[in-house]
């Protein structure tokens, strides 16, 4: 005896990761280091102004994904989370320049077409990653 809403459709076994929005699954990830990247360009335009970066309690400043080189000028890295996304093979730094230009490339970072795919698919894989200090990654049981 058939179920009456049945008639006519056949059942199925859904995908591993079904949801109900079609969109783009990493959307989430990406939104999160582009909220970040925008976090970045803010505390750099602070350090232009001479201002001291904003305190947590106890104060600690927040972090800072950019880093000022042994010759004088900056690099950064781009993050999700804590975790730095490796951009070429391992290597997580990009050398950016002064540090008057670090607010401009923050700007062309989610923009970058070429690069898009690279740091989005690793944010990802990253996104689905538990890591320990001094130790190796470990796959999270629903990698």
């Amino acid at each position: 005896m058939a179920i009456s809403f049945m008639q006519g459709r056949k059942a199925e076994t859904p995908p591993k990761n079904s949801s109900a929005s079609t969109g783009d699954l990493l959307a989430p990830a990406k939104a999160k280091i582009i909220e970040a990247l925008n976090v970045q360009k803010g505390y750099a335009q602070l350090m232009l102004e001479g201002k001291d970066l904003p305190r947590r309690e106890g104060s600690r400043s927040f972090s800072t994904w950019f880093y000022r080189r042994p010759d004088g000028s900056y690099g950064t890295t781009i993050r999700y989370g804590q975790v730095a996304i490796p951009i070429e093979g391992e290597d997580i730094g990009i050398p950016v320049g002064r540090l008057d230009e670090l607010p401009a490339f923050y700007d062309m970072v989610p923009l970058s077409p070429s690069k898009r795919a690279n740091w989005t698919s690793r944010s990802g894989r990253y996104s689905r990653r538990i890591r320990r200090p001094g130790r190796q990654p470990i796959q999270s049981s629903d990698a």
